[in-house]
């Protein structure tokens, strides 16, 4: 099968790309293969496919920097993306969205549940996921529409982290640069985390099944944003045998915000686990600084 990952240099597109490579020919495209100044899909290589993945939605900053144009590429931009590799007989599209679109994150979230994105980054991913649907369904093919939580692994270059500033990324380079991670807030909201290969792996699942056009993606660990640093300090000793020391804010944060669990349609087991990324992204960070 033909298939056109768009974010395929990405954490979550790396992840697919590694699986899907192995039983389907996979062209990756990354942010040149869009003109943010036309706001329109220039690579017409895109196009040439029988299956589009798109994986490279609007990003938080991207939202925060220029709404009018991350609204703009999410919507019309997504349109035209599509209709164009429908155009050239595509018939099966994929979108890797966001669980933000449901807003506040409390109690169980299921697909059932009416979104209420609360950021613009939820927003346009709310777009783009009714975009695909839609399409799909008039044109009468099979769609998937994957909300996730947050997502570990690395980049097809583990040196092009584009996003550091999340804590998968931003705990462990706080502890090799300062010897200690400093949270913003007290550290009591949960996170799901999810690893890019066990993305990979629905998606696969998905192209040999099509069983449902929309699910969660649920991970094997869940844990305080606390927590996770403290499983960034446990990695962090086990490598250097120093020990890591983590600060919070002491404020009035409802800790019952963020304290949620997921349902979804399609699973399938985590093959790649929390500690073995942690372990290798610290390593990683300890070689840079050497």
């Amino acid at each position: 099968m033909k298939i056109s990952l768009i974010g395929g240099s990405g954490v979550v597109g790396n992840g697919i790309f590694q699986i899907l490579r192995q039983g389907h020919n996979v062209k990756c495209f990354d942010s040149k293969c869009f003109d943010y100044k036309d706001l329109k899909y220039i690579d017409e290589k895109i196009f040439d496919c029988d299956c589009l993945i798109h994986a490279g939605g609007v990003t938080d900053e991207e939202a925060n920097i220029n709404f009018d144009n991350a609204l703009y590429r999410s919507s019309l931009s997504s349109n035209d993306l599509i209709n164009q590799c429908l155009e050239n007989g595509c018939t099966k599209f994929i979108y890797i969205s966001s669980i933000h679109v449901y807003g506040d994150l409390q109690g169980r979230l299921s697909c059932e549940l009416l979104p209420h994105p609360k950021s613009n980054y939820a927003l346009c991913h709310l777009f783009t996921e009714s975009i695909f649907r839609k399409l799909s369904h008039i044109n009468k093919l099979k769609s998937l529409v994957l909300r996730v939580p947050t997502v570990y692994g690395f980049p097809a270059d583990i040196n092009k982290i584009n996003r550091k500033g999340l804590i998968p990324f931003d705990f462990p380079r706080q502890l090799v640069e300062k010897g200690k991670i400093e949270l913003n807030s007290n550290g009591l909201q949960k996170r799901i985390f999810c690893s890019n290969f066990k993305i990979g792996n629905i998606v696969d699942k998905w192209l040999k099944d099509e069983s449902t056009s929309l699910s969660n993606v649920n991970g094997d660990e869940t844990l305080t944003v606390r927590d996770f640093a403290y499983a960034c300090i446990d990695s962090y000793m086990n490598i250097t045998g120093k020990k890591g020391i983590v600060s919070w804010k002491e404020d009035d944060i409802d800790t019952n915000l963020d304290d949620f669990e997921l349902s979804y349609t399609i699973n399938e087991n985590e093959t790649f686990s929390l500690s073995a990324f942690l372990n290798g992204y610290i390593k990683h960070l300890i070689s840079l600084s050497d």
